[in-house]
């Protein structure tokens, strides 16, 4: 019994001295209590936007009809102003358009007559590709039952007809304009959804390349082969950035196939939408540059990110250590694709740049910058991605020249196994 309880000490021993174990133990709830945080915050921004988006309306319908509909949904607290063109209409978030002859229709349907079923518009303008953004969909949802809700009331109201038996059903016509683009139907709602996805999706990418630079590293000093390899007449840079160059090729076979995969699944979740028209739509709207610009930033970053892991596995003393800073990595990869998801791209220039400097949100700040139409935006976030890339480059060199590439770091703890004497 005795013997049984020394090897399950020793074993308790073993797990705690492993830097990866206790990391776990630290970045799990951490990062869990950080999602759930920001999900909150996303929920409450979103059921914000809701709460405060005023409609305005463009009212080209004069007739006492509309009118009265109008008055209805301004008191619902739904309308915000009213005007009788749209040339009238400055910066707003959702239009409602009542176009000339809606109330004639409705009126000429009642009076038996096959004439044209009454048609509305509505124009939503995303500015931010979030959850708290893509609210406003649930807004352009929401219009059309309050709108018949109302116009029910006001024929009861002013013609005696009893809401029960009318069957009148206005054809609602709703646009989503992202970056000058007009999207309609579920196109919107798959681009939509496709592009705030993406946010997390590309930051775990990153975090790829930075995960097999970490164990590309630390993989050398396991296996008892980097002295040798430090020995060879070659400059170390050399080394650091043939390391690099490995990471960035199997985090581009790994993006290869999670992007064909990505996309299959979105085909099926949206029922073709998004791997047809959908996606056609959106490189459209990035057009040859904003794709040229994106994939820029993406290698830049991806350089960046297997630098860094580069460096973090130089610190590391073997495979187990680097895990712990691969946990690190992918902490940060996972926190900041979810904030992006849940917030936006602000439109901060100091924002922006530290989003573009971060490396690993870059990448997903140029992409929906440009789908968005805010190439400023994606620019500025090239620029901060390529900044810190190279500032990494310089940090990689001195490390690759200096004594601690071989010492490594050691997390060490001070717990020892002390054999039982029976």
């Amino acid at each position: 019994m005795g013997k049984l309880k020394s090897l399950i000490w020793k074993e308790l021993i073993s797990i705690f001295r492993n830097p990866q174990m206790i990391a776990s133990f630290l970045f799990i709830p951490v990062m869990f209590i950080a999602m759930g945080s920001l999900v909150e915050f996303g929920v409450e921004e979103a059921a914000k936007t809701i709460a405060e988006t005023k409609i305005s309306v463009v009212l080209e319908d004069e007739h006492p009809l509309s009118r009265s509909v109008v008055a209805k949904l301004r008191e619902a607290g739904l309308v915000g102003e009213v005007y009788s063109s749209l040339e009238e209409v400055g910066e707003t978030p959702v239009i409602l358009i009542i176009p000339r002859g809606f109330s004639e229709s409705v009126l000429s349907i009642l009076r038996g007559s096959q004439g044209v079923l009454p048609k509305l518009e509505i124009v939503a303008e995303l500015e931010s590709l979030s959850i708290a953004g893509m609210s406003k969909l649930e807004i352009l949802e929401t219009i059309p039952s309050l709108f018949r809700k109302f116009l029910q009331e006001s024929l009861l109201e002013n013609y005696g007809v009893d809401p029960a038996v009318l069957e009148i059903e206005p054809v609602v016509e709703p646009r989503v304009v992202v970056g000058g683009k007009v999207l309609v139907g579920e196109e919107a709602n798959a681009i939509v959804a496709a592009v705030s996805s993406s946010f997390f999706i590309v930051a775990m990418l990153i975090a790829i390349a930075g995960q097999y630079g970490a164990l590309s590293m630390a993989q050398e000093k396991e296996d008892k082969t980097f002295e040798t390899l430090l020995s060879q007449p070659v400059e170390r840079v050399f080394i650091g950035l043939a390391k690099v160059v490995g990471a960035l090729a199997v985090s581009i076979v790994n993006i290869g196939l999670f992007g064909a995969s990505w996309y299959y699944y979105m085909s099926k979740v949206t029922g073709g939408v998004a791997g047809g028209g959908a996606l056609s739509t959106m490189i459209d709207m990035l057009g040859k540059s904003g794709i040229i610009i994106f994939f820029a930033g993406a290698l830049v970053a991806m350089m960046g990110a297997a630098m860094l892991g580069v460096i973090l596995g130089g610190f590391a003393r073997d495979t187990r250590t680097a895990g712990t800073f691969i946990g690190i990595i992918w902490m940060v990869a996972v926190l900041s694709g979810l904030a992006l998801q849940m917030i936006g791209i602000p439109q901060n220039p100091t924002a922006i740049a530290l989003m573009g400097a971060s490396i690993v949100l870059g990448p997903p700040t140029i992409f929906g910058s440009l789908v968005a139409g805010n190439t400023t935006v994606a620019y500025t976030a090239l620029l901060a991605t390529t900044a810190t890339t190279t500032i990494i480059l310089y940090v990689l060199n001195r490390l690759l020249n200096s004594e601690l590439l071989i010492t490594g770091l050691g997390l060490k703890t001070k717990l020892k196994f002390k054999q039982k004497q029976d």
